[in-house]
C-alpha cells in the first residue's frame, strides 16, 4: 500500500543509473531526478512529496506527467540559509557566546555506522549529533566527545 506522504532527504548529485551519470558528466544536468521520481511513483494519488536536500540546478527526465495526472503535491523544503547567518554565528563562536560542541553528542568510528544508525534512530544513548571518525580524521579537539565504540 502506498503512503500518503513521502519525504526525501537526499542529494541530487548522485546518479543511480548510467544515463543520468552520463548526462551529469556531459553537463546536460546537475541533479538526477531518479529519487524524486521514485517518491512520486510511490506516493498515493493526491499525496504529498517533500524534498530536503542538495538540489542546486536542473534535472532531466522529471516525471511531471505522473505528478499532474495523480494530483501529487511536490514541496521543496529548501536548504538551511547558512549564507544569511554565518557571519553572525562565527562572531558568536569567536567571542565564546556559542559553543558548537554542545550539539555534538558522540564521536564514532565509520566501521560502527551500522550499529550507530539503529541507536540514533531509536534515540538511544542520548544521541543527538554524531561525528563520524575515519582513518583520515584529525584527533578529537578539546571539549569534543570521546570516541564511542559499539
Amino acid at each position: 500500500m502506498a503512503s500518503i506522504v513521502h519525504f526525501g532527504c537526499v542529494a541530487g548529485e548522485y546518479a543511480k543509473g548510467w544515463m543520468h551519470w552520463l548526462e551529469m558528466m556531459l553537463g546536460a544536468e546537475t541533479d538526477t531526478s531518479e529519487i524524486v521520481n521514485e517518491m512520486i511513483e510511490g506516493v498515493r494519488n493526491f499525496g504529498r512529496c517533500g524534498i530536503t536536500g542538495v538540489y542546486v540546478g536542473y534535472t532531466n527526465h522529471f516525471n511531471i506527467g505522473s505528478l499532474m495526472e495523480r494530483g501529487i503535491r511536490l514541496i521543496g523544503n529548501g536548504q538551511a540559509p547558512v549564507h544569511k547567518y554565518w557571519e553572525e554565528l562565527l562572531q558568536q563562536i569567536q567571542k565564546g557566546d556559542l559553543d558548537p560542541l554542545q550539539m555534538l553528542s558522540h564521536r564514532v568510528r565509520v566501521e560502527d555506522l551500522d550499529k550507530v544508525y539503529y541507536k540514533f534512530e531509536k534515540k538511544e544513548d542520548a544521541m543527538q549529533k554524531v561525528f563520524v571518525e575515519t582513518k583520515f580524521s584529525l584527533p578529537a579537539c578539546p571539549g569534543s566527545p570521546a570516541l564511542t565504540t559499539y
